[in-house]
């Protein structure tokens, strides 16, 4: 009997713990069910509070068949989910008509199975106002990886649009300016690579932007080889970061073999924070310029010439006329002094003309065989 009650007894200690386990594990299980309440309403509210368009599709052997629209819905397309829930079609009928077909084929591509990439297209709100927005899918795969859901966060993207626009019109405004300016403009990064090459280019040296671009060396390649080795040095220092405004100018060989003279100015450039971004460069094209100076240049030496050239007969007629008087006139006269003195003073001055006249000529010379 004693070792039957002690069985007994150790039965009803066991029942008495298990009952005890199960009233704990009761007690866990109703507070993990309160604890999901509170994170389940946590997570409504934020849902709710979102102005992001959150919707989810049930998807069964390849079809949606159930949609479920957030309460954001209405924030951004000014729809109520119970709108989406009467109309069947309201999610692809709000959408621009010109984007639809793009919508159309994102939706098909998810339900095959396709890479989900977000898209933005534009929507029709309620109210009749056009609106851009962002459509971020994410798919969920059941055990066999066959698609069964998924979830997508439709976001109002119109601000960014409007200012995406807006910037790419401002960069067209000064990429027409840049790219339509007579004179030869491009802009050379701090490493010496070109960031931008106008046209232009083409119509001074004969190269194309793209040539300038893809060879960085073919701007020194064109400079006419008796100044090269300046323009070198002055584009060495141009690449420092140098505000200072600087100008030379020098020739280039144009691809046709033609000789230009080129009038440069080049500056440095910096960004926000007085960050440098390198040097903005502007060539024009002097070479009619430079010619018409040469040309009247030329003029002037002419009539400088033709000056010396009538002073000199003017000297040496005086000259004859003094050496007449001087010879008609009685030796001991007190004016023969005079008229020797005159004579000699004429004969100075033919000398120094005619001096001046071949020194000129020389130096021409030297400045046209250069």
């Amino acid at each position: 009997m004693g070792d039957e009650d002690k069985t007994r007894d150790e039965l009803a200690y066991e029942v008495a713990y298990l009952r005890l386990l199960l009233s704990d594990l009761d007690n866990k299980y109703k507070q993990s069910e309160e604890l999901l309440k509170v994170v389940t309403d946590q997570y409504r509210h934020i849902t709710d509070a979102v102005s992001d368009y959150i919707f989810s599709v049930h998807v069964v052997e390849g079809k949606p068949v159930e949609t479920v629209h957030g309460p954001g819905c209405k924030t951004v397309t000014g729809y109520s989910p119970q709108d989406f829930t009467e109309n069947g079609y309201l999610w692809i009928t709000m959408v621009y008509e010109e984007d639809r077909p793009l919508v159309l084929k994102h939706v098909t591509d998810i339900l095959k199975g396709h890479h989900a990439r977000p898209l933005e297209h534009r929507i029709v709100r309620k109210d009749g106002v056009v609106r851009w927005v962002r459509n971020v899918p994410v798919c969920q795969y059941d055990g066999q990886g066959k698609l069964v859901a998924y979830d997508g966060l439709i976001r109002d993207i119109t601000e960014r649009k409007v200012a995406e626009e807006a910037l790419r019109w401002s960069e067209t405004k000064y990429r027409i300016v840049a790219d339509f300016t007579y004179d030869w403009e491009y802009w050379l990064s701090p490493e010496g690579d070109y960031i931008y090459m106008s046209p232009s280019c083409e119509r001074i040296s004969g190269h194309r932007p793209e040539e300038f671009m893809s060879n960085p060396g073919l701007m020194i390649d064109i400079i006419h080889p008796d100044d090269r080795d300046r323009v070198m040095r002055h584009f060495d220092q141009a690449l420092e970061a140098d505000g200072d405004f600087s100008h030379m100018d020098f020739r280039i060989v144009t691809r046709s073999g033609q000789i230009r003279w080129i009038s440069h100015n080049c500056q440095a450039i910096y960004g926000e924070h007085k960050t440098w971004l390198g040097r903005r460069a502007s060539n024009r094209d002097i070479t009619t310029r430079v010619k018409l100076i040469e040309e009247l240049r030329s003029a002037e030496r002419v009539e400088a010439f033709g000056i010396l050239d009538l002073l000199n007969g003017m000297l040496s007629a005086v000259r004859e006329s003094v050496s007449k008087a001087r010879w008609h006139t009685h030796p001991e006269d007190e004016i023969v002094k005079h008229l020797e003195r005159a004579e000699k003073a004429a004969l100075r001055a033919i000398e120094l003309t005619e001096a001046v006249i071949v020194q000129a000529r020389r130096v021409e010379s030297i400045e046209v065989e250069e």
